[in-house]
């Protein structure tokens, strides 16, 4: 996983109970979210690396209400089916649980991922799927969509070594640029949403 991770820890305060990976890969947020408190479990059809449990997040193998918090970071946009996959979060997160999900918009295609949402998209994603918007942001603006542009070319250069730098330095001048951006965030390199189950007590 990319150097995102660290806008989604943002959203994940200290805890205990299950949390969910979903589609968590190599497992490269493992280590932090077990030093927040959680058992960490990661759901990847095709893990790269050890500890994970092979399975498809659109047929979770969980019983329900078992994780207290689903992070979905960089993984969304690779679900075939993204409506079954927030169907199965809800019905595996407790009622009182939290989504956060990281998926890109102006980002290149990246050889296996099907969707690129909006702010509207997303809304309407999760609140059919059970679940009510806390917040949608776009830490990543003006810099890093231009910076996204330069990483093919660099890749195909032999120069992927600058990925890391570039990406660091593009989201430093978008943190100084945030007050420009206007509320409907259209010009994003990609967003972050957190979500809650809805419940008869929050309708």
């Amino acid at each position: 996983m990319s150097g995102d991770k660290r806008y989604v820890l943002v959203q994940v305060p200290a805890g205990s109970g299950r949390v969910l990976d979903l589609g968590g890969g190599s497992g490269a947020l493992r280590g932090p979210l077990r030093e927040r408190g959680y058992a960490y479990t990661n759901l990847d059809l095709a893990p790269r690396g050890r500890g994970a449990i092979v399975g498809d997040a659109q047929r979770a193998p969980f019983a329900a209400g078992c994780f207290g918090l689903v992070v979905a970071a960089d993984s969304l946009e690779h679900f075939p089916d993204p409506r079954a996959a927030v169907a199965e979060v809800r019905r595996v997160m407790e009622p009182d649980g939290r989504f956060v999900i990281w998926v890109p918009f102006l980002h290149p295609f990246h050889g296996d991922d099907f969707w690129r949402y909006t702010p509207l998209g997303l809304r309407t994603l999760l609140e059919d799927g059970g679940f009510s918007i806390e917040s949608i942001q776009a830490p990543l603006w003006v810099a890093s969509v231009v910076a996204q542009a330069f990483l093919v070319p660099l890749a195909k250069l032999g120069m992927g070594g600058l990925e890391r730098p570039l990406e660091r330095g593009a989201a430093w001048i978008d943190a100084r640029l945030a007050r420009f951006q206007g509320p409907d965030m259209s010009f994003a390199a990609a967003y972050l949403v957190v979500a809650r189950p809805v419940t008869l007590e929050r309708r």
